[in-house]
């Protein structure tokens, strides 16, 4: 498997528990912090770039995976992976289908009937 990449943009690399490996590059981490980062604030009190940068490399490579979703994009499979690692809320990550991290926020658990 060739996936193409320029080594001094990627931030982290991480193997998932199908050791499947995903990478977050430059590009995606200033999309999840000019969309999700005040998000992030809020919800788990991240105040710098590398703070966020620390929870998300735990968070999906220390998280327990909660949801799995895959649907096509333009004919491009997309994966939307749920981890819990902290909270009452998932750390929801876009991965592509080539590994490549899209983008990730927080989103908060729905709570199963019958349970508090």
């Amino acid at each position: 498997e060739h996936i193409k990449f320029t080594i001094n943009n990627i931030i982290f690399i991480a193997k998932l528990e199908n050791d499947r490996k995903v990478f977050l590059e430059t590009q995606r981490i200033s999309h999840i912090i000019d969309n999700h980062f005040k998000e992030f604030k809020k919800v788990f009190g991240i105040e710098s770039r590398k703070e966020l940068i620390d929870f998300l490399t735990n968070a999906i490579s220390k998280g327990k995976l909660e949801k799995s979703l895959t649907k096509y994009v333009d004919g491009v499979e997309r994966n939307t992976n749920s981890y819990y690692y902290k909270g009452d809320y998932w750390i929801t990550f876009r991965i592509a289908d080539n590994g490549f991290i899209l983008t990730a926020h927080p989103e908060r658990m729905t709570k199963k009937k019958g349970k508090n």
